[in-house]
């Protein structure tokens, strides 16, 4: 133990600090304090009694307080009345008292720091790696979170219109030009897309990156893919190209037999070229993980913005996301999952745009019309509302008429093309719950505007 370096601390600011509560009879700058961040266990005793008297609408002064102690059998512990008498005596004015919280404020976290380290280095020997890493940043997280006094800012009219003028030139069309009408993909926003399994999800989040793609070429755009092997990302990628650029029509499940013969169809080998080109410019990249938690997620995307300004980043979907730490209930795992993504948007400054699966309560009913998606539809839905700019609600009734006929036996093959329904369940930048209808090709997965589609 004699090999521990001394915890940081500041004995005189913490007094003053706790002094100038007194004279002040409450908490005002010290309401984002903790009685953690006092070094002094008599310290830490008198605030945590502030804390719970303040929280009461008590007043606090010398008498009240030593009357709480007193009542909690902890006034002799701290060194009697004589320690709070002192502590008022040795206040130095309550003006100051933002500057001595800092100070107070400061040490604590050098504390947090340096403790934390030296769990970390004891933990080398026998911890994996992997998980060390992940621990150390959604600490690191959190304490970027930590409430300063520093943060305090008037209101600045000229700012605002340079940081209103460089947010908004950086909003990013999807290439669809019905949606882009209705929504606006902004950077430092957190974005779902649900829908149920076989409506087009993944094949809307693929036309997305790919118009991104190509109409923002000095970023780098991320596809986290936790469900299927990156060969089958790259292969819906390349009929969605084919479609889009060659009118050519094919199934990604056609493409994956011409991987063992290295023989590809000429549209679909110039879509693999220009995605080649994409990646050896630094500007796509797809991470098949399916083991990776969301502190994992984080960390990749913050290696590769060092590379190149990350124009969006996709996650294919949010239910795999792995944690690090168990949460008593699914919901909490979401809620934990989505509140750490849209940090991290916030952070990396650029658009999350998440998959996410709705439940399938609507799909008893036998009407088709009557499944659209709601809101309240998604899993979990609460915490992702709440984290969420936007929530994009896919509703398919080719898919929903097919699933009908299966449950009552009927099976039938799934048409060529389709009518997707697009529904911005939320939407901060725009109008609500309006139906955007677009053409869906469900053989190549290409979506566009639905006129002359002929479906």
């Amino acid at each position: 133990m004699s090999d521990l370096p001394e915890m940081p601390h500041d004995a005189r600011a913490e007094r003053a600090v706790l002094g100038e509560i007194i004279i002040e009879g409450g908490l005002s700058y010290a309401k984002d304090l903790k009685a953690d961040d006092f070094y002094e266990t008599k310290h830490q005793t008198i605030f945590k009694a502030m804390r719970e008297m303040s929280d009461k609408n008590d007043a606090i002064d010398i008498i009240t307080l030593c009357n709480y102690l007193k009542n909690e059998k902890t006034l002799d512990d701290i060194g009697g009345p004589s320690e709070i008498t002192a502590l008022s005596s040795e206040a130095v004015s309550t003006a100051l008292m933002p500057s001595h919280i800092r100070i107070v404020k400061e040490e604590a976290i050098k504390r947090q720091i340096l403790t934390k380290a030296l769990n970390a280095s004891s933990d080398l020997t026998k911890a994996d790696l992997t998980d060390i890493i992940a621990d150390m940043r959604a600490f690191y997280t959190d304490l970027a979170l930590t409430p300063a006094v520093d943060d305090i800012e008037f209101f600045d009219y000229d700012k605002l219109l340079r940081e209103g003028n460089a947010y908004a030139q950086r909003g990013k069309e999807t290439g669809i030009a019905e949606l882009d009408r209705a929504v606006k993909i902004m950077p430092k926003e957190l974005i779902i897309i649900g829908a149920r399994v076989r409506h087009g999800k993944s094949s809307l989040t693929y036309n997305i990156l790919l118009n991104f793609l190509e109409a923002y070429d000095r970023e780098a755009f991320i596809f986290f893919n936790l469900d299927v092997p990156s060969t089958i990302v790259m292969s819906r990628l390349a009929t969605i190209w084919a479609k889009k650029h060659k009118s050519k029509s094919y199934a990604y499940k056609d493409i994956l037999p011409s991987f063992q013969t290295l023989r590809f169809e000429k549209e679909l080998l110039e879509a693999f070229t220009i995605f080649d080109k994409y990646g050896k410019e630094k500007r796509l990249a797809v991470v098949n993980k399916p083991q990776y938690t969301v502190e994992q997620i984080i960390g990749h995307a913050e290696r590769l913005a060092k590379e190149k300004p990350l124009g969006a980043i996709f996650i294919d979907y949010i239910e795999l996301i792995k944690t690090k730490g168990k949460q008593e209930t699914e919901e909490l795992r979401i809620s934990y999952i989505v509140n750490q993504l849209r940090i991290a948007s916030e952070r990396l400054s650029c658009p999350i745009i998440a998959l996410a699966q709705m439940n399938r309560d609507a799909s008893k009913d036998k009407k088709p019309e009557k499944r659209r998606p709601t809101l309240e539809g998604l899993r979990y839905s609460g915490r992702q509302e709440q984290e969420a700019s936007t929530v994009l609600g896919l509703f398919n009734i080719s898919s929903e008429k097919l699933e009908i006929g299966q449950q009552d036996g009927v099976f039938t093959p799934s048409p060529a093309s389709a009518e997707l329904e697009i529904i911005p369940l939320k939407n901060r930048g725009g109008e609500s719950n309006k139906v955007i209808r677009l053409g869906f090709d469900m053989v190549s997965g290409h979506i566009k505007a639905l006129t002359g589609f002929g479906v």
